[in-house]
């Protein structure tokens, strides 16, 4: 019973795509800002946007994340 928590954890592609995407929007010097077709952006502080959760989910099932 000792092992029961040690076991690893598998995680599926779209758990790791929705915690990529969070520890992207959650980076130092990430702002979120309303564009004009009022859809929520989080802009790194280069100025480039973040991604979407599918650019993530299609990374993920790529296996390069």
């Amino acid at each position: 019973m000792g092992d029961m928590f040690n076991r690893s954890y598998k995680r599926y592609p779209w758990e790791t795509a929705a915690y990529k995407l969070a520890e992207e929007q959650h980076a130092p010097g990430v702002t979120c800002r309303m564009n004009s077709n009022f859809r929520v952006e989080y802009v790194r502080p280069d100025g480039s946007i973040v991604p979407d959760y599918e650019y993530y989910l299609k990374l993920a099932y790529e296996g390069k994340i």
